[in-house]
């Protein structure tokens, strides 16, 4: 089931090769396929997939510098590959490699995370208070009786 998913988001990748979305979600089910060949006891294919998730997630960070779930994604493929510690006959990446990456991604997520927390830190009380406002209108015109009734009328037609 995992190889048809990864087949399925393969197509929409050939259909868009530039969404780093498409790129780290297809990352995210290598790795997924990956830690189920390891249950299964296939090593060799589990970190083949565990390769190609490293791949993947390498090209979503590529398409998008401050993809956060690009380099999560990295950080956990490149962990798992190096608590493997075994070196197969055919080894996808060097382990010197793995290491340059996962430092990589661990020195990146904490500058995003420190980025977006700073970000965050900078706005008034006054604009959050009014986007809590704002938020809780939309909540009651959604939930309203009007938009209800219309979306019933909508319905039966």
């Amino acid at each position: 089931m995992g190889q048809q998913a990864v087949f399925c988001l393969e197509e929409a990748v050939v259909a868009v090769p530039n969404a780093w979305n498409l790129h780290a979600r297809l990352g995210e089910l290598e790795y997924m396929v990956a830690i189920a060949a390891a249950g299964e006891g296939t090593s060799e294919a589990s970190q083949q997939g565990l390769g190609r998730a490293v791949q993947r997630f390498s090209r979503s960070i590529e398409l998008c510098d401050d993809y956060l779930r690009g380099y999560y994604g990295l950080k956990f493929a490149v962990g798992r590959l190096l608590a493997t510690g075994k070196q197969s006959k055919t080894e996808v990446i060097a382990k010197e490699k793995l290491q340059r990456l996962d430092r990589l991604a661990t020195d990146k997520l904490k500058a995003i995370v420190q980025a977006r927390h700073s970000q965050v830190g900078e706005k008034d009380e006054a604009e959050i208070m009014l986007r809590r406002r704002c938020w809780t209108r939309r909540v009651r015109e959604k939930n309203s009786p009007r938009r209800r009734r219309w979306a019933l009328l909508k319905l039966c037609r």
